[in-house]
C-alpha cells in the first residue's frame, strides 16, 4: 500500500512539474534588431507608435553604457525609446524591449526588440 501511494505521489508530481514547465501555447513572440550608429554623446531614439490601452512596453534588458535608457511617451501618445551613452563612451552597447500584446484577458503576442548600439567617436 505504501508503494501504491508514493508511486502515485511521485507520477502526480512529475505531472504537475511537467505542465508548470510548459510555455503558453497561446501566445508567440515575434524577434526583430535594430542596429544603429551614432556619435558619441548623441541621443537615439526608436519611435513604437501607439500601443494598446492593455499592452505593456518595457525594457527588460537594460543598456551597459547609458546616461539615459527609457521608454516614454511624446506629445502625439506614440511610445518612444531614448538612449544617450554614457559620457564620452565609444564602443557598443545593447538593449531589450519587450512589448505584450493582449486581447483584455491574456496575452495574445510579445515582441521582444534588440536594439543593438555601436557609438563611434
Amino acid at each position: 500500500m505504501k508503494t501504491r501511494i508514493l508511486t502515485f505521489t511521485f507520477v502526480l508530481s512529475l505531472f504537475l512539474l511537467t505542465e508548470s514547465c510548459k510555455k503558453d501555447t497561446d501566445s508567440t513572440v515575434e524577434y526583430q534588431t535594430i542596429n544603429s550608429t551614432l556619435k558619441k554623446n548623441q541621443v537615439f531614439q526608436h519611435d513604437f507608435g501607439r500601443i494598446g490601452i492593455e499592452d505593456d512596453l518595457f525594457i527588460s534588458k537594460a543598456a551597459s553604457h547609458s546616461k539615459t535608457s527609457m521608454v516614454g511617451r511624446d506629445d502625439a501618445e506614440k511610445i518612444i525609446y531614448t538612449y544617450q551613452p554614457s559620457q564620452d563612451y565609444v564602443g557598443t552597447d545593447e538593449v531589450e524591449i519587450l512589448h505584450s500584446i493582449s486581447n483584455g484577458a491574456t496575452v495574445v503576442s510579445t515582441i521582444k526588440t534588440k536594439i543593438m548600439l555601436t557609438i563611434i567617436d
